[in-house]
């Protein structure tokens, strides 16, 4: 697995920008209509080519007010989880200070190297 990413990452690092901008522009027309209606696809057109961006796919969504109301909120706080973003949002500065800490779980970076080029 090792030679064959790095072999694919040296074969395509001259694209490197390229496919940046590929995912940049993906990212920025799937959000370039935000008031379409979830189910229906829709077409940009530029001068060259049409996107066809389809409607959106489905997700499972959770109501977490009606799963606190079902179980209690004492056995909903054993597994509740609130991002950071909603923490801060909705909560006082100092208590979100006492309610964070950081810690070294986040990804590990990865970089190949070719052997004898280090």
């Amino acid at each position: 697995m090792v030679d064959e990413l790095g072999l694919l990452e040296k074969e395509l690092a001259p694209y490197a920008g390229k496919i940046a901008r590929i995912e940049c522009l993906r990212r920025n027309l799937r959000a370039h209509v935000p008031g379409a209606p979830a189910g229906q696809p829709f077409e940009l057109a530029g001068e060259r080519f049409i996107a066809l961006v389809g409607a959106r796919g489905h997700q499972t969504v959770i109501d977490y007010a009606n799963v606190a109301k079902l179980i209690g909120a004492e056995a909903y706080a054993k597994f509740a989880t609130c991002t950071l973003k909603d923490l801060q949002a909705n909560v006082a500065p100092g208590h979100v200070a006492y309610a964070i800490r950081t810690e070294q779980t986040g990804p590990r970076s990865l970089k190949v190297i070719e052997r004898g080029q280090a």
